[in-house]
């Protein structure tokens, strides 16, 4: 990796468990994010003019293939960096005592970048493939409200859910929540299993929410 790749910003981490699984937050904030998230919507932009979209999850608006960690550009080596950082934040979590430094030679992060405008919206899905997903936000429409534009995960068990938890106190229907909303934020990166079901409400405004979609899989762990 690059020895000039911005790897000294001190991310805001927040790490736990969401519906029994293991789920981490890191926000880059400060100059040095906000010029890469510019660098980093640029970039995208400028691949979507070059690209026709792939269609997966996404229901209108402007998805690459899944080879945006082969570009040569330091921005994505950037990009690169944070995710490894959030995946070492991750295993230390886990395990203390886990291997987390080892080297990208243990596993491959898959990246695609996504562009979604009004009306936008990715449906219910999951990853297949990898064995950690996430997404950074490089740039999100200022002044979203309620679940415009947010990012939403399921409760991977919505039959025990609805069969104990619908005549409960309050305070435990909270803690047995069916579902998880996020506000995105620029610099904000999700780390979690690929597993986990999630999909993207649209947001009304005519502003571009820009982000990248990773997936991590390991190619030998011992």
């Amino acid at each position: 990796m690059n020895s000039s790749v911005q790897t000294s910003v001190a991310p805001q981490e927040t790490m736990s468990w969401v519906f029994g699984n293991p789920f981490l937050i890191m926000r880059f904030d400060g100059l040095a994010a906000s010029t890469h998230n510019e660098q980093l919507a640029a970039l995208i932009r400028d691949l979507e003019k070059q690209h026709a979209q792939v269609t997966q999850s996404n229901r209108g608006g402007w998805q690459s293939e899944k080879t945006l960690q082969t570009l040569d550009s330091e921005t994505v080596r950037t990009l690169l960096a944070r995710i490894h950082q959030a995946l070492a934040c991750m295993m230390r979590a886990l395990d203390k005592t886990a291997a987390i430094d080892a080297g990208p030679a243990d596993f491959e992060v898959v990246a695609w970048g996504n562009i979604n405008r009004n009306a936008d919206y990715n449906k219910l899905h999951f990853h297949v493939g990898g064995f950690w997903s996430g997404v950074y936000y490089a740039s999100v429409p200022p002044g979203a409200t309620g679940d415009q534009g947010a990012i939403s995960f399921r409760n991977p068990t919505p039959a025990a859910l609805l069969a104990n938890v619908i005549r409960c106190p309050a305070a435990l229907r909270k803690a047995f929540r069916h579902e998880l909303t996020i506000q995105p934020e620029p610099g904000m990166l999700l780390l979690f299993p690929s597993w986990l079901e999630h999909a993207v409400a649209p947001h009304l405004t005519p502003s571009e929410r820009i982000s990248v979609g990773f997936d991590i899989v390991y190619r030998s762990w011992k």
